[in-house]
């Protein structure tokens, strides 16, 4: 099976935060320094509680954060990427954090 190309996994983690974004509530979250995570109109940003220190955490990674790293991601796509070559240590903290997300074993 050919490994997909540096470029299509950064367009390949982008493209998932911007579809997971599509079904949660806006941001910014904030946590209630308890167990809750609040979206910016005070509502619950989640159904289930989580606790202290993983709602900061959550709160931290919410829709605001995410949408930053879509857009860095996405940033790279535009380049000519060769794994082989050459890579700035950005693009490969990029393409780390991209494969993360996707679920991918790092090379």
């Amino acid at each position: 099976m050919t490994q997909p190309s540096p470029a299509d996994t950064l367009r390949a983690a982008a493209h998932h935060i911007e579809q997971q974004l599509l079904h949660i509530p806006d941001g910014p979250w904030r946590s209630d320094g308890d167990n809750g995570v609040h979206c910016h109109d005070g509502q619950a940003a989640s159904a289930h509680l989580s606790p202290y220190p993983t709602s900061v955490y959550i709160a931290a990674m919410g829709p605001v954060t995410g949408r930053a790293i879509a857009r860095w991601l996405g940033s790279w796509t535009g380049m000519s990427l060769d794994e082989a070559a050459a890579m700035p240590e950005d693009l490969r903290h990029a393409l780390a954090v991209a494969r993360a997300i996707l679920g991918e074993d790092q090379p």
